[in-house]
């Protein structure tokens, strides 16, 4: 004897409110996947394949080489409008003459002067400590990132500074000492 028997029960709004919205990010997630999918076929298809619409790479000039450098670690390099060059070397163990210069005729040159490249501890605000960062505005002028630090060590006031250089007539016009922190 088989005995079949039904089992009714009844199913609440709030149960099924419920279903819904567990299965409604899942859902939209599979939805998602499968049109970003679709989307992405095209290019999967063209992998491997140069598309001439891309950008190549392709050689214009030569390079031409205006300055070697030996010696200290180089960190900075900026030119300017008129084609001046700029560079930096911060104090961080190499012996340094001067930690920022401007290049003239493949050689480095003490810039602004070598009286401001000259570390002088009890004067640090008037002269460059260790220079991370050199860079020129859209005005043509220079800018210099003095960390203030030698060989990462702490500083004092007056060492970590920002320095604005006007160009045309190579005078500081401005300078900005950071706190201590």
């Amino acid at each position: 004897m088989i005995l079949v028997a039904r089992r009714s029960f009844s199913v609440s709004k709030k149960y099924l409110k419920d279903k819904v919205r567990r299965l409604k990010f899942p859902v939209l997630l599979l939805i998602f996947a499968l049109v970003a999918a679709v989307a992405l076929l095209p290019q999967l298809k063209l992998l491997g394949q140069t598309r001439p619409e891309l950008a190549q790479e392709k050689t214009v000039g030569t390079v031409e080489p205006v300055a070697y450098f030996n010696g200290p670690m180089l960190t900075g390099v900026t030119i300017s409008r008129s084609g001046r060059i700029f560079v930096n070397f911060p104090r961080w163990g190499d012996p340094v003459q001067f930690t920022v210069a401007e290049v003239k005729e493949g050689r480095t040159v003490p810039y602004p002067n070598l009286a401001i490249n000259r570390l002088d501890q009890s004067r640090q605000s008037d002269s460059l400590v260790s220079v991370q960062s050199v860079v020129i505005d859209p005005r043509d002028r220079l800018w210099i990132l003095d960390t203030g630090s030698i060989n990462f060590s702490p500083t004092s006031y007056g060492g970590p500074k920002l320095i604005g250089i006007d160009l045309q007539q190579n005078r500081i016009f401005k300078k900005s000492c950071f706190p201590k922190m």
